[in-house]
């Protein structure tokens, strides 16, 4: 469900949603019987706390637009350094399997389970805006904007302006087009009413 939102609304043409949409999505089960029947210990552990998850993705959107490799990365070193200790929990985008050749013991499994969620179950991840990361990659976000648009950007700002005022135009012409399929009588009453 979560990648059906992206794919129709903001990332159509992002190569693996096409690929899940195209194949389907991994089956858990049979991976994790295949190595159990092959005497392997298996764990899983969630991965992507799927709210988190969806925000990333769609947030990403608009670094990936940049094609600017630093905002991308910087991007990137911020989710994984604020929200990676919170997100292997469920709901979650992903499953990790952890195979083992040897049995673990049970005591052994269970701190490996404990370290790997660590501090996903207990606290809420921290918010984005309040990292100073966040409010400097913005800001080189807006930097790199502004010299990119330099002379496009008085360019776009009056074709905004022209197409503003076409609409208003064009509101004219339907208001116009209206008043002459009313017979004149009914417009000379209106509006002798409006005055009153």
């Amino acid at each position: 469900e979560a990648e059906e939102a992206l794919r129709s609304r903001l990332m159509a043409a992002r190569r693996f949603l096409q690929e899940h949409a195209q194949y389907g999505l991994p089956e858990l089960e049979p991976v994790s019987r295949h190595f159990q029947k092959k005497g392997c210990s298996v764990l899983q552990f969630p991965n992507g706390y799927l709210p988190h998850w969806l925000e990333g993705q769609a947030l990403s959107q608009h670094y990936f637009a940049l094609d600017d490799y630093g905002c991308n990365t910087l991007f990137n070193r911020l989710l994984n350094r604020l929200r990676y200790r919170f997100d292997l929990r469920d709901p979650a985008y992903r499953r990790l399997l952890l195979i083992s050749k040897e049995p673990w013991p049970e005591a052994q499994q269970r701190r490996l389970e404990d370290a790997l969620r660590g501090e996903a179950q207990s606290a809420p991840a921290p918010v984005l805006s309040q990292d100073p990361g966040f409010l400097n990659l913005q800001e080189q976000v807006v930097s790199l904007l502004e010299k990119r648009r330099g002379p496009l950007g008085d360019a776009f700002f009056l074709l905004n302006e022209r197409e503003k005022h076409i609409g208003l135009l064009l509101d004219s012409v339907r208001e116009l087009e209206r008043l002459n399929a009313q017979p004149l009588h009914k417009i000379a009453l209106r509006r002798l009413k409006e005055k009153r």
